[in-house]
């Protein structure tokens, strides 16, 4: 299914934190159930006997790396146990098939599985134990045009880092970050389909605004619009439902956003996307100090939330790469990767090799709230 800038739809809709794992990080704490050797055969052996889960069989000899590996100590089964916890006295469904809680309590690996003589990766692996003490495997194909194992590896580690600086980089910051962006500023699209967080209609360069305020308005907008992710990730649930967290997050939007129109003379219902339309200058800058306090407003909200242990966790799963794809817009190619909850980056490598963020989105579809 083809989704430009891996966007197909979205959601209708802080302080420094230190990591749980790290790229082939050692275990330095309590020691996770399956060594790297037996998460590797767990995965072979996985790919062996459900061939038909694979978009393409893998012709030849395969390869299974272990690209990260994911520590479990007393912190983490603390944060699963009252993931539990919550998703019981919320009356959810505990998602088994996410491993988070897997790799909380138990530890375990991303595997990468490539083709020997291509050297083109094939298929992700998720690795742990689960309660039965038996590996459990979850298979993340990867997608569109062929890719490199390298550039996978590469490409993940890459990911990884980024998403984990927008978690940890307060609303008011985040636009500091356009310098990861391609050619180190925040994009402008012309129509839905390149919609995307952190971006600008190409329309506000009819206004009499200067570069400055369309770049500060865009990273304003986009630091907004990624509020509801980064509250999802601070929910004691969401190592057991990250869909239901999400979708408690967006509703937590709405209802702030509502609430700031409320305490500051606004309508509640009004349409923020409107304000794209129609700019003047003078209106423009009164548009980025409204954003601004409104900016202020939700970070006052989620800030301490960001404090708690619960996020320090979450945030390390949330910047495990699974959904991974090379794809052609508009006649360029892009690369994709997805990170839970629903969180996708789009990337492009420079002509001298480096990597740019081109750009940002939810992927959630409101279908995926049913099945909390």
């Amino acid at each position: 299914m083809k989704r430009p800038l891996v966007f197909l739809i979205c959601c209708c809709l802080i302080s420094p934190c230190a990591s749980l794992s790290s790229d082939r990080a050692p275990l330095n704490s309590s020691p996770v159930t399956l060594t790297p050797d037996q998460a590797v055969a767990a995965a072979r052996s996985y790919g062996r006997s459900h061939k038909d889960r694979y978009s393409s069989k893998p012709k030849g000899k395969t390869s299974f790396e272990v690209i990260r590996e994911i520590d479990a100590n007393a912190q983490t089964r603390e944060v699963a146990r009252q993931a539990r916890e919550a998703a019981a006295s919320l009356h959810v469904k505990v998602h088994e098939e996410y491993l988070y809680l897997s790799l909380l309590e138990r530890g375990g690996y991303l595997i990468l599985q490539a083709q020997v003589k291509t050297g083109n990766a094939l298929m992700l692996y998720l690795v742990s134990t689960g309660a039965d003490g038996r590996p459990a495997v979850e298979p993340y194909p990867l997608r569109g045009k062929e890719i490199s194992g390298l550039v996978a590896r590469e490409l993940i580690a890459k990911n990884a880092e980024f998403v984990g600086r927008l978690y940890d980089t307060p609303l008011a910051d985040l636009s500091k970050l356009k310098s990861s962006f391609e050619g180190g500023y925040f994009p402008e699209y012309d129509n839905e389909e390149g919609e995307s967080f952190f971006a600008a209609p190409r329309s506000l360069r009819k206004t009499a605004a200067d570069e400055s305020a369309v770049q500060e308005l865009a990273g304003l907008m986009g630091a907004y619009m990624f509020w509801w992710t980064r509250d999802a990730v601070t929910m004691p649930v969401y190592a057991a439902n990250p869909i239901y967290a999400l979708k408690t997050a967006v509703d937590k939007h709405e209802a702030l956003t509502k609430e700031f129109a409320r305490k500051n003379n606004l309508d509640p219902n009004f349409d923020y996307e409107s304000f794209w339309s129609g700019q003047t200058a003078p209106k423009l800058q009164n548009l980025i100090a409204g954003f601004r306090r409104l900016d202020e407003f939700l970070e006052s909200e989620v800030q301490p939330h960001c404090a708690t242990q619960t996020f320090v966790v979450n945030k390390s799963l949330s910047t495990i790469g699974l959904d991974v794809g090379l794809e052609t817009y508009l006649g360029k190619d892009h690369y994709e990767v997805v990170t839970e909850p629903a969180l996708g980056v789009a990337w492009r490598r420079g002509s001298t090799g480096e990597w740019a963020v081109i750009g940002v989105l939810s992927l959630a579809e409101s279908s995926d709230f049913d099945r909390e």
